[in-house]
């Protein structure tokens, strides 16, 4: 499995500067206990962007309660900006950082003691006081998640999720690429009479992580900062990605602008790229006729790395 390093590398949970019981967190009052009960009340807000959030949220809070009898976990329900509804939406605390910050600093009815955030906005959020020093002893985290917790050298919360981009195929071959040339090539030699490829490679977050995601493909000794630092795109990336661009294009049509998960699953194209919950929708889906499904890592870039291995 590829895993991204820095900025794109973790969902981090983080203990609120409001509060000190929570797992070695620092400063300020305890939660404060329910008046029934004798209960201790934790609220926490965790990471909304995965597969069925509610049935998920509600597995965690029953289970931690039955382990955990004497606290009150109180899980916020899951809120994505993709589901807004007007005086119903309170904001996606893993990205909103101005709701975010509200919600660790202040006694408002959104009070937070811990949030699951993307790692990209625990900067701010420790540049403006809302998070304090959380560590947990006697982990051994990898190296890049550990490094996506840790700000100006002080760590700030226990990385949790890592995120990958994937090939999906019912072609076992995609397993063996080591760079984005060999994938293509796979999928091209297929010959089948649909789309080589589809997945969602438009838009103001995911165009700039598959550029950066390719940078680091064809440079892995190179820091992000310096891709960032880059006055034009490097002409190696982009050429990469313009080869995958070329897989999604269908009469004239890009098929990359859209997660299209139901096309795929009814064996609309040979193949998806994206995240590996994708998996979730395309094993679920009642239509489905693709079969047993290959699974490897995204290479983007020449760099040269082999793909990880999985099948479904």
């Amino acid at each position: 499995m590829k895993l991204r390093n820095l900025l794109l590398a973790s969902c981090a949970i983080l203990a609120s500067g409001a509060c000190t019981g929570t797992a070695g967190s620092r400063g300020g009052p305890q939660p404060v206990p329910r008046d029934t009960g004798g209960k201790f009340e934790l609220r926490v807000s965790l990471y909304p962007w995965v597969p069925q959030p509610e049935s998920l949220l509600r597995w965690i809070e029953n289970d931690f309660e039955k382990l955990h009898p004497d606290v009150d976990l109180v899980v916020r329900p899951a809120d994505r900006s993709h589901n807004w509804v007007a005086n119903r939406y309170r904001g996606d605390l893993a990205y909103e950082i101005d709701r975010t910050v509200a919600a660790l600093t202040t006694h408002s009815t959104d009070v937070q003691h811990l949030v699951e955030i993307d790692a990209m906005i625990l900067g701010d959020l420790a540049q403006r006081g809302a998070v304090v020093p959380f560590e947990v002893a006697g982990r051994d985290f990898l190296p890049f998640a550990k490094e996506a917790v840790t700000w100006d050298g002080t760590m700030y919360g226990v990385p949790h999720w890592t995120c990958g981009y994937f090939v999906i195929s019912e072609d076992a071959e995609i397993r063996n690429a080591a760079s984005v040339q060999d994938w293509l090539r796979v999928l091209e030699a297929r010959n089948t009479s649909v789309p080589n490829l589809i997945g969602d490679l438009d838009g103001s977050w995911d165009a700039v992580m598959v550029y950066l995601d390719a940078f680091r493909d064809a440079y892995p000794d190179s820091s992000l900062a310096a891709a960032l630092g880059h006055e034009s795109l490097n002409p190696g990336v982009a050429s990469a990605l313009g080869a995958v661009g070329q897989a999604c294009s269908s009469n004239g049509t890009s098929l990359c602008g859209s997660d299209n998960v139901p096309l795929f699953a009814k064996g609309g194209v040979d193949a998806l790229i994206g995240y590996s919950e994708r998996l979730n929708a395309i094993l679920g889906h009642p239509a489905r006729t693709v079969g047993q499904l290959h699974v490897a890592s995204a290479i983007l870039g020449t760099g040269g790395r082999r793909s990880s291995r999985m099948r479904w």
